[in-house]
């Protein structure tokens, strides 16, 4: 029996993802939020380079880095990374930006 970093359960070989330790629901939902963020990130960073609303931009990146904790709670603080990027580098570039925008 394996143990699923996310979700703590046991279970067998059958229904285990060995290469990130993960049962496959928890895969399943983790690829779905995943998807959805490498989706999202990209599209907000342009709103927020194209605004010249200080406003808007720190709106935007507020979004970014909403999702960018959430990865790092769900996964990544649980030893699961996906991102090929550090997501500890990717906040704190959002926070120098969110700062930025405010002066």
């Amino acid at each position: 029996m394996n143990e699923c970093k996310l979700c703590n359960r046991e279970v067998p070989d059958s229904l285990f993802l060995s290469e990130l330790e993960v049962c496959y629901s928890c895969a399943s939902e983790m690829n779905a939020k995943v998807e959805v963020m490498m989706d999202k990130l990209p599209e907000l960073q342009n709103k927020a380079n194209e605004t010249a609303n200080p406003d808007e931009k720190i709106k935007y990146l507020k979004q970014m880095l909403d999702m960018l904790y959430e990865y790092k709670i769900l996964y990544y603080d649980n030893g699961v990374e996906i991102f090929t990027q550090d997501v500890e580098d990717l906040i704190n570039e959002v926070i120098d930006c969110i700062s930025e925008a405010r002066v």
